[in-house]
């Protein structure tokens, strides 16, 4: 999981090292944009995307019947590590 591109959506001001939240979890990028966005954003094939919050992944996993048996973070040289790491992943059986 990634959620640096969910939060930080001003590249210009984090190139800087201007930290700039601009957005909330769960974010959907679709759901940001008015119509004339929405029409350009479907004209032009755009991929929706999509953050989750931990409930979502973790609690679907276990809701589901998975045991979480291992969980590991992993961080990168992008400045958004010296904060927190960028993504995760989840070892479970069923």
């Amino acid at each position: 999981m990634n959620n640096k591109k969910a939060i930080i959506q001003n590249e210009i001001a984090w190139d800087k090292g201007i930290f700039q939240v601009t957005n909330k979890l769960p974010f959907n990028s679709f759901d940001e944009l008015d119509e004339k966005g929405r029409e350009d954003f479907i004209r032009d094939k755009n991929a929706i995307e999509y953050s989750h919050t931990l409930e979502t992944l973790i609690g679907g996993q276990t809701k589901v019947g998975f045991s979480i048996t291992n969980f590991y973070e992993d961080i990168d040289s992008d400045k958004i590590c010296e904060y927190s790491a960028k993504y995760f992943a989840t070892k479970a059986i069923k």
